[in-house]
């Protein structure tokens, strides 16, 4: 799919209108990241709109994409939610599964996901998102 077809066009806007934090949590899940992680508010909040670039580019770059380390602790985070994020996220806004596939180490998938990283990066740039394409959050 291209970044400017009409079906990106339509997914990009559900994901804008996506909240991470679902109504009725105390303690809300960009809360518990910023928590659990040292982080400000305003570098959670940076992270979290990195993970929503992220998960448009899993849809539409047509290759595999990595997150960078913060959209990564993001996406666990958001998995603990399993209800949202298998529910609200893949079931409403994405429209399918999104699994969690992680590195299973060694030099070789080390290289690999070096190789798939700098692809998205390639991504975020050619996205039109307004993403950073650093991926630092």
């Amino acid at each position: 799919m291209r970044l400017t077809d009409p079906v990106a066009t339509a997914l990009w806007s559900r994901l804008q209108a996506f909240e991470l934090d679902p109504p009725g949590l105390t303690r809300t899940i960009s809360a518990r990241i910023a928590e659990e992680n040292g982080w400000t508010t305003e570098y959670t909040r940076r992270a979290v709109e990195e993970y929503r670039r992220f998960l448009f580019l899993t849809q539409v770059a047509g290759r595999p994409v990595s997150p960078s380390v913060a959209v990564d602790v993001v996406w666990h985070t958001h998995l603990l939610y399993s209800r949202d994020y298998w529910g609200r996220l893949c079931g409403e806004v994405l429209g399918g599964p999104l699994h969690h596939d992680p590195n299973p180490g060694g030099e070789q998938q080390n290289a690999r996901h070096d190789d798939q990283y700098r692809d998205t990066l390639d991504d975020y740039l050619a996205a039109p998102l307004g993403a950073t394409g650093h991926g630092g959050a």
